[in-house]
């Protein structure tokens, strides 16, 4: 329980590059080194929450960075046992971007506005999913 909230923690808020320092006096390498790490990491579980990759999908991933077992299988058990949640906050953070209710009124809106006065472009446009050949002809 104690990694989930290290885990949503980053999620919400970034890194710390205090903890990265620390970690890194005591792996005896750079803070730069962990710091990469795991936002490596991060990036992998983060991204295969988001695609909701299968199991076998995700060990397949895993393997090809040269972890031992046990890391591929703790790794493996993070990415379970968070997916879900990961996927809730994901979809919290995410900025809510414009859409179209309407596309066809969009674009007829769009084809009036532009410079364009050709009447068959306007029909093309206007109505992509409503012509038919012998109207194209």
């Amino acid at each position: 329980k104690h990694n989930h909230n290290h885990y949503n923690k980053f999620l919400k808020k970034g890194s710390n590059p205090k903890i990265y320092e620390g970690a890194a006096r005591k792996l005896n390498v750079s803070s730069e080194s962990v710091q990469h790490g795991v936002e490596g990491l991060m990036y992998l579980l983060t991204e295969s929450s988001k695609l909701t990759i299968s199991e076998v999908d995700f060990q397949d991933s895993v393997l090809v960075l040269g972890f031992s077992e046990e890391l591929n299988a703790l790794l493996l058990q993070l990415y379970l046992e968070n997916r879900k949640e990961v996927r809730q906050i994901l979809s919290k953070l995410a900025p809510s971007l414009p859409h179209y209710h309407n596309l066809e009124w969009r674009l007829d809106v769009q084809v009036r506005l532009s410079l364009s006065h050709s009447t068959l472009t306007d029909r093309l446009i206007t109505n992509p999913l409503h012509s038919t050949s012998a109207e194209l002809g």
